[in-house]
This record gives structure tokens, sequence and C-alpha cells, in this order.
């Protein structure tokens, strides 16, 4: 039973802490990125949540428009998630990217509520470990600048690192009214490379020196002193 313990234990790990900035925005002009590597038109798809609001997809908040949605190209969670829950949002990646940070906008309404008071990130590059790669508290006064044309932008820059499974740990400011993603696009330099063929090409040279090297030393064995 301990080794059972110690073995979910490590299924999710802390790095390093993350640099995390809070800053508003208008969400008017808000021009979303589609060339993330979290966007749809990149591969990316939801695996899983607890649930969007009547008529929102969870898709929405990784670049996809649905005509259908009330809003075309946000997501808000479903209402109804008991205050000590949290929601979640998990994706993945077509393929394993290289990402050093992430910026996740956020929006109110009118009313104040839809709003998260803490977020955290976590991804996986088996789907099995999982570790934390950000997280934060949104404190009231930050967030009261989100109502109606305005949003926040929470962007966490973290140590480079490669992964294809994600999770958004968000919790609700206010119990049972979900809150509000306008848009979730990650930081990246770009998608984690296969050596180019020229690098296959130096380390084949490199190994076959080796190689000789090793032949020759076996081939010359010095007679031992009489």
């Amino acid at each position: 039973m301990r080794k059972l313990l110690l073995a979910a234990s490590l299924l999710c790990v802390t790095p390093a802490t993350a640099a995390v900035t809070i800053t508003a925005l208008p969400v008017g002009p808000l021009v979303e990125d589609h060339t993330d590597l979290f966007d749809v038109a990149q591969g990316t798809t939801v695996t899983g949540s607890t649930g969007g609001y009547s008529g929102f997809y969870g898709e929405d908040a990784f670049g996809a428009v649905h005509p259908s949605s009330p809003e075309p190209g946000h997501f808000v969670f479903n209402d109804f998630i008991y205050p000590w829950q949290s929601q979640y949002l998990s994706f993945q990646t077509a393929a394993p990217v290289l990402i050093s940070g992430f910026n996740l906008y956020l929006g109110s309404d009118n009313s104040g509520l839809r709003e998260f008071d803490t977020i955290e990130l976590i991804a996986s590059v088996d789907n099995v470990t999982f570790v934390s790669l950000a997280s934060t508290t949104i404190a009231g006064p930050t967030y009261l600048t989100a109502y109606g044309s305005t949003g926040i932008r929470v962007q966490a820059t973290f140590a480079d690192g490669t992964y294809q499974y994600f999770r958004l740990n968000a919790h609700d400011r206010a119990g049972f009214i979900g809150g509000r993603i306008l848009e979730f696009d990650a930081i990246a330099q770009g998608a984690a490379a296969a050596p180019e063929p020229l690098t296959w090409a130096t380390m084949l040279v490199g190994f076959g020196f080796v190689g000789s090297a090793m032949r020759r030393r076996a081939a010359y064995r010095p007679t031992a002193p009489a």
C-alpha cells in the first residue's frame, strides 16, 4: 500500500516557479491568434471538461468558432459547480510541442460574476505524469476591470519544456457561476523537432570516428614484459 501511495504522489510534479503577470486589456480589438500551438487550426483537440454553459464549446477557447454558440469564439464554463470544486478543461496537441509559456485571456460580464480567482496549467508528455507549469491567484481588485468590454490577460512564462497533454484547472470566484475564457494561446518557438539531416550526418560521422578508434585500440595489444 505504501508503494502504491508513493507511485500516486509522483503523478504530478511541481517544477520551478513560473513568472506570472496579469494585465487589463480591451476585449473589443482583441485579435485571436490562430497560429499558436494551442490552436485547433494546428491540430489541438479538447479531450474533456466540467462542461460548457448551454451552447458553448471547449474548442472555442482555442480558436474554433461555432456559429451556433451564443458568443462565437468564447468559452463559458457550466454553472452549478460546487464552490469547493474546480472547473477543468483538458486538451492535447497533435504532436509534442515545445512551449515556454502561455497567454490566457479572460473576460467577465456586466454582473462581474463569470470570473476565476485561481488558475493552474498542468502538462504531460505521456498523459501519465503531469507537471504544474504555472498557477496564480487572481485578486479581486485586478479582476474588477474585467466587466463588460474589458478583460484581463494572464501571462505565464516558465522553463522550456516539451508536452502534448494539458489540463487547465480554474476555480470560479462566485460559486455556481462558470468563468469565461476568451482565448488561450501558447508561447513557443515551435514544435519539438527531430534532428535536421545535417545534424544526423554529423552524428554518424562522429560515430564512425569513435568506432574506428575503438577498433584500432583493440587491434593494438602490447605484449607483457618478460
